[in-house]
């Protein structure tokens, strides 16, 4: 039996933190999409990125299907609560 562990982790140390402390386990890092806080960015800096696979867990870096529309309604609402 495999235990599962799933840990989000943007820019700072979670990741490799979690990734020392659940070196036994099947770590899943899940990080911001490329991107995410401006065009061609990806916050997980570089030294926690070869930490985390060093420690042998995976990293999942991906966007989720309704990503662009919910940003886009949340500029929709702001503007029209600020106009």
């Amino acid at each position: 039996m495999t235990d599962d562990v799933v840990v989000v982790s943007t820019t700072r140390e979670t990741g490799a933190k979690a990734a020392k402390l659940f070196k036994n386990f099947n770590l899943v890092i899940v990080t911001h999409h490329s991107g995410f806080s401006k065009p061609g960015f990806q916050e997980l800096k570089e030294k926690n990125r070869q930490q985390i696979l060093t420690q042998g867990a995976k990293i999942l870096t991906a966007t989720h299907a309704i990503s662009g529309g919910q940003k886009g309604d949340s500029q929709k609402v702001w503007h029209n609560r600020t106009s």
